[in-house]
């Protein structure tokens, strides 16, 4: 199976379908499918997720009871809009 067929397989198959063409392929076919995969995902960067923001504070309480504190200063110092009159 060439790059490009592979490619337009994921673009108009569902994971399911995709599985058992994959599972069709001869030992060998499979092995060099595997090794693509492998390559392509080690060339994605990581991707972070929300958890991962918030765990990074986990050991910082007070640096981060200092920066609410300063946000909420600066709300009722500079308020987003302004009263008219």
């Amino acid at each position: 199976m060439a790059n490009r067929e592979v490619h337009l397989l994921t673009m108009t198959m569902t994971a399911e379908e995709i599985l058992e063409e994959v599972r069709a392929l001869s030992p060998g076919e499979r092995s060099k499918f595997v090794e693509l995969i492998e390559q392509v995902l080690g060339e994605q960067p990581a991707r972070t997720t929300s958890r991962s923001v918030i765990g990074l504070f986990a050991d910082e309480p007070d640096l981060i009871e200092t920066v609410c504190e300063e946000a909420m200063q600066a709300r009722e110092r500079d308020p987003l809009r302004l009263a008219r009159g």
